[in-house]
């Protein structure tokens, strides 16, 4: 190839990596852009009072709620690969039917690993009479990154994740759109064993993400100039 031609196609190509370079840091700023959301949204939710699910229509994510029902106590789901203190477990989720109502939510009662063996699932102690309980709404366990969609969610009560379609006709039961959590200092759970910690974003994930941003536009920049000096210096070299 000649060395007139040469130089415009590395420039090209130095064009195109530094570019690649600044979208990843364009798209760790609309992360952080997300984590913020989110965040303010927790805020904005903490600040307000409880609510009564009953009749709820407005399912905001973190709005504190509470509820008057019964566990459907033989339906334990065991979502898996939930790790806590670098331990695998699971998040139980029970179906409480909602008092007066043909409705169900289902219930994240917290976290319990796994033990000995997979083979066999821990047991949960679960209260059958009607009782009230309270937290929050928050989005249901999400498919984990790059899930084969043909795989199914599930192997009996064993969850990869919760699609709440399936759940509902898996279970035979109509359940609202999002799932509420315990509060880590709600004192009525019958199962003092399962852990309860709401998984929160604060800044130091936004700024986590802005600091991603930050590299990455660095060695974009680097690698521009770098790789423009090294094409003209060679250029240079040939034509003299």
């Amino acid at each position: 190839m000649k060395t007139s031609l040469r130089k415009p196609i590395l420039l090209v190509i130095v064009a195109v990596v530094a570019l690649a370079m600044v979208r990843l840091g364009v798209w760790q700023l609309g992360r952080a852009d997300e984590k913020q959301a989110i965040l303010n949204k927790q805020i904005e939710m903490a600040e307000q009072a409880s609510v009564n699910l009953t009749g709820l229509e407005d399912f905001a994510r973190f709005k504190q709620v509470y509820v008057d029902g019964s566990y459907s106590t033989s339906r334990n789901l065991f979502v898996d690969n939930q790790v806590l203190d670098s331990k695998v477990g699971y998040l139980v989720f029970t179906p409480m039917r909602i008092a007066n109502s043909e409705e169900f939510v289902l219930v994240n009662r917290g976290w319990v690993p796994v033990g000995n063996s997979r083979a066999v699932l821990p047991e949960v102690i679960t209260q059958e009479n009607k009782h009230r309980v309270e937290g929050r709404l928050n989005l249901p366990p999400a498919q984990p990154p790059l899930w084969d969609d043909a795989a199914s969610a599930n192997t009996e009560s064993v969850w990869q994740y919760l699609p709440i379609d399936e759940v509902a006709a898996e279970l035979n039961l109509t359940l609202l759109p999002m799932v509420l959590e315990l509060a880590p200092d709600f004192a009525g759970e019958a199962d003092p064993a399962l852990v309860r910690r709401w998984r929160t974003i604060d800044n130091k994930w936004v700024a986590t993400h802005h600091g991603y941003a930050f590299q990455w536009f660095a060695m974009a920049l680097v690698f521009f100039l770098a790789c423009v000096f090294l094409i003209l210096r060679s250029a240079t070299k040939h034509s003299s």
